[in-house]
């Protein structure tokens, strides 16, 4: 056996001669993975994500446990990567502190993103919130959507766009309440505070969802008459959805308009205080015009939408029902030319076209919420008649010139229910605050307002119903399309 001494002796004869000391390294073996393990382990995670209550049973708190611990892998692994990836990243992960000081990063760096991904960062904060208890949401969830929208708020030039300022109003409250009806809903936080309803005009009093009830919207015109002024023009079967659902999607179109040839006797526009953009146009539609979309929707019924497959916030939300209807030309022209006194002649130097056709009819019930978001772009829908088994339904109809769609269009169709705003969440003047803005739904009148942009993008949703059903169009106000990608 050498002793200590010797052996000292030794390293230092060998560091004076420049004979390198022998050092002994374990080698790491890499990891072989079975392809048919691997297979079963998404299979199972793919199994768990489309049932997220076999989440909450105790015998996947092991599994749980390893998929914390990769993802912390992984973040690790890819925190040299991109900013935007590195926020994305912390997104996925809930590091709330993480995500805003990378977001904070990103709006002093005054760094571009896609509308994708800026969706997709609000799809995962709105995770959150919808995950939430009875007791509210966690302050780090909305203090990171706000940083999320202040970042994507920077123009070139570096002022801000999107942030809501002007008058401060003594009646604006701060909600706590539960998480299951929104944003609107659930800020326990104190981070949303929403100014009093935005509202032009005075309720109709016509009780258009109690006619519906009772039948009495036929009176005139029979249901079945109704049904025969429709065709379907295009099935998306139920799997083939995205994400998959339980009920496949029928567009409809109708023989007969359902607009009159004869506009309102006024109709007039409004700017909404504090929304960049956004803008009603009151009396757009008569009453009894807005009763005959109804009419034609209940006559070929409105059809539920729920998700079979997906996040476990698309699977846990309640979503309206829905009619899906491609605008006959007359209703669309009708319709566009009441509108295009009101609307921007150009945006970007692109001119506006027209309306899109391809209209989604919602009916709106209680407990019923189109959470958070920011609307994307859609190309202008068509119909090709020169087929022989009849009308085919193009989905990017570039027949006429590629065009895009650059602000939303939400007509109003009744006004007999309670709450169902049309809420927007814009970055207050003061750090670190929403200022919530409710648009009151009233019948015929339009919302409009910009998307497409990543910049100063609008989020909104719409709010739940307490009473009654909401009846309201989402379309789109088409533009030339630009050569420039966003």
């Amino acid at each position: 056996m050498v002793s200590k001494s010797k052996a000292k002796k030794e390293q230092l004869r060998q560091k004076a001669s420049g004979t390198p000391e022998k050092r002994k390294f374990e080698v790491l073996q890499p990891v072989e993975l079975d392809d048919e393990e691997l297979m079963l382990t998404i299979e199972t995670l793919e199994s768990l994500t489309n049932e997220p209550a076999m989440l909450r049973h105790k015998t996947i708190k092991p599994l749980k446990t390893a998929i914390h611990n990769f993802m912390r892998a992984a973040a690790a692994a890819t925190s040299s990567g991109s900013l935007t990836n590195r926020i994305s990243d912390a997104l996925t992960d809930a590091r709330w502190v993480d995500a805003r000081v990378l977001l904070a990063e990103f709006r002093i760096r005054g760094e571009d993103v896609r509308l994708g991904t800026l969706q997709r960062w609000v799809r995962e904060v709105d995770a959150a919130a919808a995950s939430g208890t009875d007791v509210g949401v966690s302050a780090d969830v909305f203090l990171t959507l706000d940083a999320i929208l202040r970042a994507t708020s920077v123009k070139k030039d570096g002022s801000a766009n999107g942030t809501a300022g002007g008058a401060r109003s003594s009646q604006k409250r701060s909600i706590e309440a539960k998480t299951s009806d929104g944003l609107y809903e659930a800020d326990s936080s104190g981070v949303i505070t929403f100014d009093p309803p935005v509202s032009f005009n005075q309720s109709s009093g016509l009780q258009l969802y109690q006619d519906v009830l009772s039948g009495a919207i036929f009176e005139d015109r029979s249901a079945q008459s109704w049904r025969q002024n429709a065709k379907i023009v295009e099935i998306t079967p139920a799997a083939a959805r995205k994400p998959p659902n339980q009920y496949d999607a029928r567009i409809y179109t109708t023989i007969d308009p359902l607009i009159g040839e004869v506009p309102p006797e006024t109709t007039s526009r409004h700017d909404i205080p504090a929304v960049p953009g956004a803008f009603i146009i009151e009396g757009l539609l008569t009453s009894e015009e807005c009763r005959n979309i109804i009419r034609q929707g209940e006559a070929v019924e409105f059809s539920p939408d729920c998700a079979v497959a997906g996040s476990a916030t698309q699977q846990a939300s309640i979503l309206a029902h829905n009619f899906y209807y491609y605008s006959d030309d007359q209703t669309l022209a009708r319709i566009y030319n009441r509108a295009l006194p009101f609307l921007p002649e150009s945006i970007e130097g692109c001119a506006v076209k027209g309306i899109n056709a391809r209209f989604r009819v919602y009916r709106y019930v209680p407990g019923a919420v189109y959470r958070p978001h920011i609307d994307g772009s859609w190309p202008r829908s068509g119909l090709d008649s020169t087929k022989p088994e009849g009308s085919q339904y193009i989905y990017d109809d570039t027949r006429d010139g590629a065009q895009l769609s650059r602000l939303t269009f939400l007509i109003y169709l009744n006004d007999d229910f309670e709450e169902g705003y049309t809420t927007f969440f814009i970055p207050d003047n003061q750090p670190e605050k929403l200022r919530g803005v409710r648009v009151v739904p009233r019948i015929g009148s339009v919302l409009v307002f910009p998307h497409g942009d990543s910049i100063g993008a609008l989020l909104h949703e719409g709010s739940s119903v307490k009473s009654g059903a909401k009846y309201v169009i989402r379309t789109d106000v088409l533009y030339e399309k630009s050569e420039v990608k966003k």
